[in-house]
């Protein structure tokens, strides 16, 4: 006795063009993501570029490997998991942007930090890097923002989040 292949009555033609639609929505959806990548890639380049033109050396308060401690200090308050959970140390932050003094101390201050990849996680978003400008609108809530202005705002710094 021989055993005929499942009849489901489905004609193969409409089988292979499911399959190319299939395959071609997959190939978008892949292009569109990398596309976001390097979109995103060079417009961090243009801000950066754009960050170093405008630091004005004469207003800097630190040493370079002064902005470099800030930006590490940030960053870690960024990724804080003292309290076993991930999350925000924001006194931290708070700290750091309590000792800029000048616009070019916060530009200088987003040159050191440059893109880190930061453990998004918790907010349930993407792992993945960030310049400080996107991270903290991203990961300090609004009323944690605000505070951080109104810290540059008392500083006399002309720059907001």
């Amino acid at each position: 006795m021989k055993i005929n292949n499942l009849d489901l009555g489905i004609n193969p033609k409409y089988v292979r063009i499911a399959l190319w639609i299939i395959a071609a929505i997959v190939a978008i959806v892949v292009i569109r993501k990398i596309w976001r990548k390097v979109r995103e890639s060079i417009d961090r380049k243009i801000l950066v570029d754009k960050m170093n033109q405008d630091i004005i050396n004469d207003e800097l308060s630190f040493t370079n490997a002064q902005y470099l401690q800030f930006a590490q200090s940030v960053y870690e308050a960024l990724n804080d998991k003292t309290s076993g959970f991930w999350g925000v140390d924001q006194k931290k932050i708070y700290e750091v942007y309590r000792q800029m003094k000048t616009a070019s101390d916060i530009l200088k201050l987003h040159d050191a930090f440059g893109t880190r990849e930061i453990d998004t996680a918790w907010t349930l978003g993407a792992d993945g890097s960030y310049t400080l400008s996107a991270a903290l609108p991203k990961l300090l809530t609004k009323s944690q923002l605000r505070e951080v202005n109104s810290i540059l705002r008392e500083n006399g710094v002309n720059f907001s989040y």
